[in-house]
């Protein structure tokens, strides 16, 4: 199943309550998102990815969704595509 969002994700199930964790492309950190009920782990991931996207950027190079921590919001890059610390001379 496609996440269209991070590419790492745990899905609990609980009686009729799904528990979703979204995890940064680039390392571990992980939002656990409000437990939602749905009728399957695919509707749980959809109402539970609107929670997590506020704890995620996505990267407009690479498309990968990654914490604050590895997220260049100068260039709206993760630290892969454009490190933080590079001397950018024509910006």
């Amino acid at each position: 199943m496609a996440l269209e969002f991070t590419s790492k994700a745990r899905v609990i199930r609980n009686g009729e309550f799904y528990w979703c964790t979204f995890f940064c492309d680039l390392c571990d950190y992980g939002y656990s998102a409000e437990p939602v009920a749905a009728e399957s782990p695919g509707g749980a991931i959809r109402k539970a990815r609107e929670q997590a996207r506020r704890h995620f950027n996505l990267c407009h190079r690479c498309k990968k969704w990654v914490c604050d921590r590895h997220y260049n919001e100068d260039v709206m890059l993760c630290v892969e595509c454009e490190p933080k610390n590079r001397n950018r001379e024509n910006v």
